[in-house]
């Protein structure tokens, strides 16, 4: 396998993981007959807190929790 199709492949895995927890929030939201705006919390919440337990998990850092400085 070329290296450029396993990192496409790697991508989407982690879209798609995300995008299954995201669903996981959505679900529940709606088994518990919330609001639409408490609906797209729990998605949005339960994708981003996914994907960010998975990258621990991992020992990835996530680009979106570093800080970097300019000078």
């Amino acid at each position: 396998m070329h290296p450029e199709a396993f990192s496409l492949a790697l991508s989407f895995l982690d879209y798609l993981g995300i995008g299954v927890f995201a669903i996981s929030g959505a679900l529940l939201a709606a088994e518990k007959r919330q609001t639409l705006v408490t609906f797209i919390f729990f998605a949005v919440v339960t994708g981003v807190g996914g994907g960010t337990l998975r990258d621990l998990l991992i020992g990835r850092r996530s680009s979106g929790f570093t800080a970097t400085r300019r000078s």
